[in-house]
């Protein structure tokens, strides 16, 4: 296995006009990377959340149990990463044991 670094950017905003579209819309969709160890698989996150005015915040973390805690699922074969998402379950009871359908 060689090394695979994942890098991992969310944008998160509640605001929903036009102004506040043009902000996000300046938000950087790339980053340089920190330092990283040699070999290993490192998934390098960055939230940029309204809140803080979209100031980056970036954490790097190293392992298998990284890449899963950010929803990804990594095989190596013949030497080359193939990378899926880990599949999500959702709740059971949509409507709260409700019915959907006519009133």
């Amino acid at each position: 296995m060689s090394g695979l670094v994942v890098q991992r950017i969310r944008v998160r905003w509640t605001s929903r006009d036009a102004a506040a579209a043009t902000v996000r819309g300046r938000v950087p969709q790339g980053y340089a990377l920190p330092p990283l160890p040699p070999g290993g698989l490192v998934v390098h996150e960055v939230l940029r959340d309204e809140a803080t005015g979209y100031r980056p915040v970036e954490e790097s973390r190293e392992g298998t149990s990284a890449v899963h805690e950010a929803g990804l699922w990594i095989e190596w074969r013949d030497g080359l990463a193939v990378v899926d998402r880990l599949p999500v379950l959702g709740p059971l009871h949509l409507y709260g044991g409700a019915r959907p359908g006519p009133r």
